[in-house]
């Protein structure tokens, strides 16, 4: 009699973009539901997702590089419960077989994370002695004559330019 046993298929979580940290491979057995991917020990208690990077958020491990592919882990290492054609069957059954998404048919893969920047809210008060507030590089541009806040993308560069009313001079510019 035959004895056949389930290929185990190794998984190389690829990070990309410099700085992120995460787990860095996982196992997976066709025929049989993929395991939740557990986050190393030194993930910091602020973070949910399995995988971070400061300014960015973690999107989950896809099919392909960037932009393109298909989910197959979300961000807090739960697999998706939706098949994927050639990859997994409905309730997260590997379905893996070393046909697709590999350039030969082994027992390895990888799986691509994906990444966002992270937006935040830059809030200006206009005080006594400043008419003006030029913001350029946020996502709302403009000159700003009155309180509010623009949204700004991490890692770009934001420049705020603050003129002076008649009669004044600015000393200092102060975040806080």
């Amino acid at each position: 009699t035959a004895q056949w046993t389930a290929k185990t298929t190794n998984i190389t979580l690829v990070l990309h973009n410099d700085g992120g940290q995460g787990p860095s491979s996982h196992t997976a057995t066709y025929d049989q539901k993929v395991a939740t991917i557990q986050a190393p020990a030194s993930r910091p208690a602020s973070v949910t997702t399995v995988a971070w990077r400061a300014g960015w958020t973690f999107q989950g491990y896809y099919t392909a590089t960037e932009g393109a592919g298909s989910k197959l882990i979300n961000a807090d290492g739960t697999v998706v419960s939706a098949a994927v054609d050639g990859w997994l069957k409905t309730g997260g059954i590997w379905a893996w077989d070393g046909t697709v998404g590999s350039s030969q048919s082994t027992n390895s893969v990888d799986l691509h994370a994906h990444w966002t920047r992270n937006t935040y809210t830059l809030n200006y008060t206009m005080d006594m002695g400043i008419s003006l507030v030029k913001i350029t590089g946020s996502l709302n541009d403009g000159d700003k004559t009155s309180n509010g806040s623009v949204t700004v993308t991490f890692g770009q560069k934001v420049t705020v330019v603050a003129t002076a009313s008649v009669g004044f001079d600015i000393s200092n510019f102060a975040g806080g």
